[in-house]
């Protein structure tokens, strides 16, 4: 349903490190992710930082597949942030399974995953 594909992104604001913590709904992470100001208005194009890899899941089927509701990056953060950052990323099963069924979409053999 998705393809995780490489991006290149301006850093909004300098790095900071994800707190660990064990707890799913971690308020630490949140607390982190979440800005609890106003945040300043964004850059001009040429006002940017230099652009960085990361990746993101991009939607590749129908938009008539997609359920129609509000997403909220709050309610993300607060049930899911965990399994795909930090600690909790390192055994993450949703990975492989999304590289698997892009894989097979491709017509390529998914590698045998420890």
């Amino acid at each position: 349903m998705y393809d995780r594909l490489p991006v290149r992104v301006h850093p909004l604001g300098p790095f900071a490190p994800i707190p660990a913590d064990t707890e799913a709904t971690s308020l630490a992470v949140e607390d982190s992710l979440i800005s609890t100001t106003a945040l300043p208005p964004l850059a001009t194009a040429s006002e940017l930082a230099e652009p960085i890899e990361a990746q993101s899941y991009v939607w590749c089927l129908e938009d008539s597949n997609l359920e129609k509701e509000l997403w909220s990056f709050d309610e993300f953060v607060k049930t899911n942030a965990w399994k795909w950052i930090g600690e909790g990323a390192r055994g993450n099963e949703d990975y492989a399974v999304v590289d698997e069924a892009r894989e097979r979409s491709q017509g390529e053999t998914a590698p045998e995953r420890a």
